[in-house]
């Protein structure tokens, strides 16, 4: 995946979790309040860290 992607992908999950994070109260009241700016850090970090899947060449046979 092109950094470029990667970026916009990343600003968009920061906006989704910034916007979830305003409205945690009226979404769980009992959500812990680090709950979700952690996972918003782990989805970023997979995407940067985690290569993607590539097909494997066909193995003749």
């Amino acid at each position: 995946m092109p950094p470029i992607l990667k970026g916009v992908l990343s600003v968009l999950v920061a906006v989704v979790v910034a916007g979830c994070y305003l409205l945690r109260d009226r979404l769980s009241p009992d959500m812990p309040v680090w709950l979700i700016p952690a996972l918003g850090l782990f989805m970023v970090g997979a995407l940067w860290l985690f290569p993607e899947a590539k097909k494997l060449p066909a193995s003749p046979r």
